[in-house]
């Protein structure tokens, strides 16, 4: 019932199905860092594991939420700025968008990192369950933020794509007649290699219509020199 709640709010935040499943998706990642940290360790589950697992899972969440925005919002800038007229001009749109998250990102990991560090090796009244804690969190930061700075802007890049290639044809055939070959660089060499019908000249006009005449039958009467004779 909590993952279905945590669904439907993803689902009304992000206002679509495929910024909710992006989002969703680096959860498994940050799982399966979590996982390999305690494989490494050789802690088993636990209340205390299940606390971490659930911690990492919020943050890994909550950072794929502020890219997928962050992305959102560099795509529709381009859209409205007609920046994107083919699906590789996507890329740039996804490479703006993403770089604005490098450090946001690389400081929230680092200090929630740093700070969880000295937890693995304290030694202490409570010490094995709080490295159980912390051990999920530090694993889980590391392999979610590898996903959200390369994986998550990929699979945005293609979706995003798939869009502007589908809507590709109908932008086409609606701009066709207002393209103009003469501003168009491509579009004016292949006109010119188009044949053509050549209209004729005044001067082959005229040598055609000479040559379209019947020819001169000779004349039956005599010359005078012959008649005088």
């Amino acid at each position: 019932l909590t993952l279905v709640l945590v669904v439907i709010l993803l689902y009304l935040s992000m206002q679509g199905w495929p910024q909710t499943l992006l989002v969703l998706s680096s959860l498994p990642f940050a799982v399966a860092g979590s996982v390999w940290l305690l494989s490494y360790m050789h802690y088993n589950l636990s209340t205390a594991v299940w606390v971490g697992l659930i911690a990492v899972a919020g943050v890994a969440a909550e950072t794929g939420i502020v890219m997928v925005v962050y992305l959102d919002e560099a795509f529709a800038r381009y859209m409205r700025e007609g920046r994107i007229l083919v699906p590789a001009d996507v890329d740039a749109a996804v490479i703006e968008g993403a770089s604005a998250r490098v450090r946001p990102l690389l400081m929230t990991v680092a200090t929630t990192v740093l700070g969880l560090l000295p937890l693995l090796w304290e030694s202490g009244v409570g010490a094995d369950v709080s490295a159980r804690t912390a051990a999920p969190v530090v694993g889980g930061l590391w392999s979610c933020m590898v996903l959200t700075l390369l994986v998550l802007p990929a699979g945005y890049t293609m979706w995003r794509r798939g869009q502007v290639r589908r809507a590709m044809p109908v932008a086409a055939l609606a701009n066709t007649e207002a393209v103009d070959p003469a501003q168009t660089p491509g579009l004016a060499e292949a006109s010119t290699l188009v044949p053509r019908e050549q209209e004729p000249s005044p001067v082959d006009a005229g040598a055609t219509v000479a040559s379209e005449d019947p020819p001169a039958t000779p004349s039956s009467t005599k010359p005078d020199s012959e008649v005088s004779s």
